[in-house]
């Protein structure tokens, strides 16, 4: 009996000792994530600051257990839900050569696409040539590194081959905002830029707050657009990887035109990712149904 009575006993230490190998892999990488793997501790007794890679085991061991308590307890429960944008300084690992000035620019890649939405006639068309110009940037959602904050004032210059002259600048650094303007002799582009976040454990939703404006320069027509939400997955523990979900809206006030893109959201087995459909709604609210897959500059009806 007795030993019958042990074996639930011991199975049960098996399952903590399991949970609390995941708790202390997860603490390890969130610390390593943060950067806090060389952090000293300080005695209360002097005030001096001892390494935690130093030779004594005791303090080594005293830095560590800190480490967990402070990130499971005050770090990790006082940041989830919040806004992070500003609150949290990451190691340098972890970003891309670039600044978000320069990322914002990315979008003048496809630029030729609002050259030839300038140059139709019909009014459909031009609006299908800026929906497929929307859309384009989505082929690179896959860089999971974050570009660096640029200072307040900075300013980023870019000349694109179709005359393009783009010019953005760092208007506000707590919140970050950026202000950007474009314009060749088809069109002018404007954009602000004011992006929230919400920390959710081992995930972060960007919301792309803000206005972005395009002008052209034949019909005078305005188009206003707003993307769809970005989740960036596992940015703690797993294979990182940024999936976008939500409405994408473009919207045409001259000719009542507007079209709202449903992004689907990534499921199990890699579900319906990369993959987005919607409506065109015109003044008469006649409604054709668009599917569009990324990486193409086509909108099929």
């Amino acid at each position: 009996m007795a030993q019958q009575g042990a074996a639930p006993a011991q199975q049960g230490s098996t399952w903590y000792d399991w949970g609390a190998g995941i708790v202390n892999y997860a603490s390890d990488t969130l610390n390593n994530f943060l950067g806090w793997e060389d952090l000293d501790v300080v005695n209360p007794e002097d005030g001096k600051a001892e390494k935690a890679s130093g030779s004594e085991q005791s303090n080594e061991g005293f830095n560590q257990e800190m480490r967990k308590q402070v990130w499971g307890t005050k770090q990790f429960q006082q940041y989830i839900g919040k806004d992070v944008t500003s609150l949290l300084s990451l190691p340098v690992w972890i970003m891309e050569p670039f600044t978000i000035l320069q990322k914002a620019a990315e979008i003048m890649e496809y630029t030729e696409l609002l050259d030839k939405a300038d140059q139709c006639d019909d009014p459909y068309e031009r609006f299908a040539w800026v929906a497929a110009y929307a859309v384009s940037p989505f082929n690179a959602i896959e860089r999971a590194w974050k570009p660096f904050n640029p200072i307040l004032g900075e300013t980023f210059e870019l000349e694109v081959g179709n005359g393009v002259k783009y010019l953005a600048e760092q208007v506000s650094h707590h919140p970050p905002v950026c202000a950007a303007h474009a314009e060749n002799e088809h069109f002018k582009y404007d954009l602000v830029s004011a992006p929230t976040t919400k920390f959710l454990g081992n995930s972060l939703e960007v919301y792309p707050h803000g206005r972005t404006r395009i002008t052209m320069a034949r019909s005078g027509e305005v188009y206003t657009l707003v993307p769809p939400m970005a989740r960036v997955h596992n940015i703690v523990i797993g294979r990182t990887w940024v999936d976008a979900s939500g409405p994408l809206k473009l919207n045409c006030p001259a000719t009542g035109v507007q079209c709202v893109l449903e992004f689907t959201p990534c499921g199990w087995f890699s579900y319906g990712r990369h993959e987005f459909s919607g409506f065109v709604t015109d003044a008469g609210v006649l409604r054709r149904h668009t599917r569009i897959m990324p990486c193409s500059y086509t909108i099929f009806s």
